[in-house]
């Protein structure tokens, strides 16, 4: 009987254990901050482009010629959106993450760019 109390008990403090770890583990993954950089220019000298939804933010920036801004979030994607009424203008956005390049693109008139900034948080089934 002791054996059985025993193993019940080792069985119970290894499942809180388990519990635990992973709890920390999403806990870490999601207030994990990033480093994001954005690099947004047009190829058109004094073109005004629009540009919305930088980090989830509702409101709009103009900008002319280049615009760099460098936000930290725990989010696990990114967006904006660039516009201008120049049909011919071509705007070119890059995102960094933690200093590295992970997504780059250009585009006339119009260019919404969402890009994944964090790895994947993925649970295994225990075995």
């Amino acid at each position: 009987m002791k054996k059985i109390c025993y193993v019940l008990m080792l069985f119970a403090c290894m499942v809180a254990n388990v519990s635990c770890e992973e709890e920390d583990s999403w806990e870490a993954w999601a207030n994990k901050e990033t480093l994001v950089v954005y690099e947004i220019s047009c190829n058109t000298p004094g073109v005004p482009v629009e540009l919305s939804d930088i980090c989830y933010n509702p409101s709009r920036l103009t900008i002319k010629d280049y615009w760099r801004a460098e936000y930290r979030t725990t989010r696990e994607s990114v967006f904006v959106t660039a516009e201008c009424k120049d049909p011919d203008a071509l705007i070119e956005v890059k995102i960094y993450a933690n200093g590295v390049l992970i997504e780059h693109r250009y585009g006339n008139k119009w260019l919404q760019v969402a890009v994944r900034i964090k790895e994947s948080y993925v649970k295994y089934p225990s075995t």
